[in-house]
């Protein structure tokens, strides 16, 4: 097993037994409905349906708990991909890899300390009313961990970014007509994605209601995010285009300029009315590879990650779909 090198990765990341996993999930589910009951509360948010919005902080905390080993894995088959073709030996890789993926720990307490300062925050803005104060403080203190939790993440992503440009700086043995080694970049790009709309599905299931699809401000919201999915699927794939387009166009430039040449000898040749058979194959070779390289693509994705993120992009609207229905019925 390798190293940790952020508390992320030794706190979060680390992989535990299913059952601590399923027992950790039900506690923090379960918790809220016992506080409510100690409260004496509990048959009011379920008369007036608030049991779905106290289950949204433990039902975030869960689900980044529960994703992030899937993201960490995904993130080492990229290293394993480019190690394929790197021109490194095993302790010059080792060794980059070690320095882009060391993170302080000093960084990542303020990441939650600023996240739980921005739940605090927006925890002041909420009116609980005569709520009991147990449940006040559990209310508050879930807030608290899911925002923390939540910038946690951003920071972790921002850091881990390191790593994708030391792997690409690194000198590699690039085939433009085969970009399979970088595809790995899009896969991780597509569950990235699809974890952020897991997200908003997620919040979506716990907080939505019916009546929210005839205000703008909904459609406001959902919009910019189908957006925000799309630029982390594409930016996190650029580093890699980039890379790839770099290539092309030089060896673009290369069969351009040996066309260029051997196009002048041809017509000094057939000036002078000499035999021009094999310069004129030669020529032909080149615009043939030419054209398989002006078609060679430089995005590290395939149509299968394009037909995936197309409809986790609808994934959100599942749920709202779902109690529309249910409310058609049950009237």
């Amino acid at each position: 097993m390798s190293q940790p090198y952020s508390l992320f990765e030794r706190v979060i990341v680390r992989q535990r037994p299913t059952w601590v996993k399923v027992s950790v999930s039900l506690l923090l589910l379960l918790l809220p409905f016992g506080i409510a009951y100690l409260s004496g509360i509990a048959s009011d948010i379920f008369r007036n349906g608030q049991w779905r919005f106290f289950l949204l902080s433990p039902s975030i905390i869960i689900y980044i708990w529960l994703v992030s080993p899937l993201t960490d894995r995904q993130s080492k088959e990229v290293m394993r991909s480019l190690r394929a073709i790197s021109t490194l030996d095993e302790e010059s890789f080792s060794t980059l890899i070690e320095k882009a993926q060391q993170i302080n720990p000093r960084n990542e307490w303020i990441a939650i300390a600023t996240g739980a300062i921005l739940g605090l925050a927006i925890n002041s803005s909420n009116d609980l009313g005569d709520t009991v104060i147990l449940f006040q403080v559990y209310w508050t203190l879930s807030l608290v961990a899911m925002y923390a939790m939540m910038v946690w993440v951003i920071y972790i992503s921002a850091a881990d970014s390191r790593l994708g440009g030391a792997l690409l700086r690194q000198p590699l043995r690039i085939n433009i007509f085969n970009p399979a080694p970088f595809e790995a970049i899009g896969r991780q790009s597509l569950l990235l994605a699809m974890a952020f709309v897991g997200g908003i599905t997620l919040s979506l299931v716990l907080s939505f209601q019916v009546a929210n699809l005839a205000e703008p401000l909904f459609w406001l919201i959902y919009l910019p995010l189908v957006l925000v999915t799309l630029l982390i699927f594409f930016l996190g794939m650029r580093p890699a285009h980039r890379l790839l387009a770099k290539q092309k166009d030089h060896e673009l430039w290369g069969v351009q300029r040996h066309l260029e040449r051997l196009g002048q000898e041809l017509l000094v040749r057939l000036d002078k009315r000499e035999e021009t058979s094999t310069i004129a194959s030669e020529i032909n070779a080149l615009a043939i590879y030419e054209h398989r390289l002006q078609g060679a693509r430089t995005w590290p994705y395939n149509t299968g990650m394009l037909r995936t993120l197309f409809f986790s992009v609808l994934m959100p609207l599942g749920p709202v779909l779902i109690k529309i229905v249910i409310d058609i019925v049950l009237e």
